[in-house]
């Protein structure tokens, strides 16, 4: 993960995912169909408050940073994963997952990997994802969870208490002509992945 990126999924803007992007884990889902994705236009430049002193001349008078994230349709209702995308200069990314789910979805997630490792393999260490994606691990356990084994094939991978992969973006690239398909094709590399998340949480993909 970027460095200083955490908790910054706040603003939205609008965009969509191919439905042709599901994954192994999304089985019969994966016909041609709207996925259940919903957008929020975000705002735009944050002015500091008044104790800042907005008229002095000083470098974070504003903030350096915008955000566009892909709500699932039930998102406010249940937590779900979603896609983001962080604009700052020097700092650009793309991801998406769960970040900081409560305890009794960490475990979901944990159980459906371990009873599901082979899709999970399938979605989240394929050669093409890994050499595209890294996971977030800037908050893992020391441990391997109370009831796993710990010489589980993935038992890294359910130490993770964010269930994120991100990949870094040049600023060449997203002040670039081509910023439009970098994205589409981030957002179908990614859709396995959280395609896998929505089944373990059964959800729609």
């Amino acid at each position: 993960m970027v460095p200083g990126a955490q908790g910054r999924l706040r603003s939205a803007c609008t965009g969509t995912v191919p439905a042709t992007a599901r994954g192994p884990a999304a089985g019969a889902r994966g016909s041609q169909r709207a996925l259940p994705l919903r957008s929020e236009a975000g705002r735009g430049i944050a002015l500091p408050p008044a104790s800042r002193h907005p008229f002095r001349q000083r470098q974070d008078a504003y903030k350096r940073w915008q955000g566009a994230r892909l709500f699932h349709a039930r998102g406010r209702q249940v937590e779900a994963p979603s896609f983001y995308l962080h604009l700052e200069p020097g700092a650009c990314f793309i991801g998406a997952g769960l970040w900081h789910p409560e305890s009794a979805t960490q475990r979901t997630i944990r159980q459906f990997i371990f009873d599901n490792p082979g899709s999970w393999k399938a979605a989240a260490h394929a050669p093409a994802f890994r050499r595209r994606f890294e996971f977030e691990a800037d908050e893992k356990l020391v441990r391997p969870p109370r009831g796993f084994p710990a010489d589980f094939e993935f038992i890294d991978d359910l130490k993770h208490r964010n269930f994120v992969a991100v990949r870094v973006l040049d600023d060449a690239v997203v002040t670039g002509p081509k910023l439009r398909q970098v994205v589409e094709k981030d957002l179908q590399g990614l859709a396995p992945f959280v395609d896998y998340l929505c089944a373990a949480l059964d959800l729609e993909f």
